[in-house]
């Protein structure tokens, strides 16, 4: 399958407010880092417009789209704006839709069309993915019109890995030795290698993430060790996916396997987690007009099962590994039944979710009862409930959730997270990742 990923930029729309971005027609400065080598496509046919390509492939394979197919996307998105600008194009879906088909029924086959969005009395599409009339099955193309969309729905992300120390596999040696040369940090000599990995081409983010050094001949005796990651693209600003690049970064620079590697940094190359499982399609009440339903928290073991093997993911996730540690719970929210499956390589063997939460019930935060369990508990508890509301809207084509305050103010991050193209919101909190998958990727399991 080729595809393109790309903005439309449209100069007569841009928001000179300073800090400010306009809902559609302009991209921010932020969201322009999220590849480092982008193609603009512009002609003076279409004045004010340039496509801002981000990604154009063949089977994950990096191409050159054609001169034709430059041509197309830049008609279509120039229609676009001159539909929007006229205020033809309304709030229900339709609008747009049913105009494209007029236009070019002929031309180009519509796959997809996002929300439309309201501007100045005016409403622009946020997203618009087409093909080639007949090709829509070899190829496509999704173009963003507005920032925010694409902030939070582009998926493609590259993250360069900055280590603590300049030989990784002076990692291996003695407890007094690694300390001497992690203790203290040298900032210089990280800031010198981050800034020639980011060369001239900002990044989205930066971010340092704390991992402890084990000693093979003492594990109780452990050293802090920061690692500096750049991103390009917002998606991959989560523990897994940082995870995943340290991984990968140190297996190709190091003469060691990765079972040595696991012993000393067991953070980096085990995934301590927990993947919940909710039965959003159990339905007991189902939802009315003006009232919210709830779901059946009775859960049988077959559909539990049978969930799992469709949308549980990750290394040494056996179907032996799943029915042996399962657990099933109900939840504060809407009733919701859960099934909760601990990850394989979870550190102090920590698979069963009763070991992790031994003192976990399902009381309502008004009651005096809820008290009686731990503030870790509690804090877990209301996580679980904001993650569940937050994983019934996430679909590919909306925005992740900031994420959950907690009690003392402390944001839990929230991230879309996706795994063999099962998608997960996930959170990480007390150093355990846990990762709900989608309302939308549930029902599409339990067909």
């Amino acid at each position: 399958m080729k595809n393109f990923y790309g903005f439309a930029h449209f100069g007569g729309l841009v928001n000179n407010t300073p800090d400010e971005v306009a809902t559609i027609g302009e991209i921010s400065s932020l969201s322009i880092t999220f590849n480092k080598d982008k193609q603009l496509y512009s002609l003076t046919n279409y004045p004010g417009l340039t496509v801002i390509g981000f990604k154009s492939c063949d089977d994950g394979k990096e191409i050159q789209i054609s001169e034709q197919d430059q041509l197309d996307i830049l008609k279509v998105c120039d229609w676009t704006y001159k539909e929007t600008i006229a205020g033809r194009i309304k709030e229900p879906l339709d609008s747009y839709r049913q105009s494209f088909i007029q236009k070019f029924g002929k031309e180009f086959a519509l796959i997809d069309s996002g929300r439309h969005l309201e501007f100045n009395n005016k409403y622009g599409p946020e997203y618009v993915t087409f093909a080639p009339i007949g090709k829509s099955q070899k190829e496509q193309w999704k173009i963003w019109f507005a920032d925010e969309s694409f902030f939070n729905q582009y998926d493609i992300y590259e993250i360069a890995v900055v280590p603590p120390i300049r030989n990784i596999d002076d990692f291996f040696n003695s407890y007094q030795k690694v300390y001497d040369l992690v203790q203290p940090v040298n900032t210089v000599d990280i800031e010198n290698r981050a800034n020639k990995e980011i060369g001239k081409y900002p990044p989205t983010t930066r971010r340092v993430d704390m991992f402890d050094w084990v000693d093979r001949t003492d594990k109780k005796r452990t050293i802090p060790t920061s690692w500096t990651t750049i991103h390009w693209g917002d998606a991959g600003n989560n523990i897994d996916a940082v995870k995943e690049a340290i991984r990968d970064y140190i297996l190709k620079n190091s003469k060691y396997p990765r079972d040595d590697w696991a012993e000393i940094f067991p953070e980096i190359f085990t995934s301590t987690e927990f993947i919940i499982l909710p039965a959003y399609h159990k339905i007991a009440v189902p939802d009315k007009t003006r009232e919210t339903g709830v779901y059946s928290p009775l859960l049988r073991d077959a559909e539990l099962k049978k969930l799992a093997k469709a949308v549980v993911r990750g290394t040494g996730y056996t179907t032996a590994h799943i029915n042996k540690v399962m657990t099933y719970a109900t939840t504060l929210h809407r009733s919701l039944g859960i099934g909760i499956v601990g990850g394989p390589e979870n550190r102090d063997s920590i698979y069963y979710f009763d070991q992790r939460y031994p003192d976990y019930a399902n009381i309502p935060t008004t009651h005096v009862d809820f008290g009686k369990m731990s503030e870790e508990t509690r804090e877990f508890v209301m996580l679980l409930s904001s993650m569940l509301m937050a994983a019934e809207e996430l679909t590919k084509n909306t925005s992740v959730p900031r994420g959950h305050t907690m009690t003392n103010g402390e944001v839990i991050r929230f991230n879309r997270i996706v795994r063999d193209d099962v998608m997960y919101l996930g959170a990480t909190y007390k150093k355990f990742l846990y990762l709900v998958p989608t309302k939308d990727t549930v029902l599409g399991a339990m067909k």
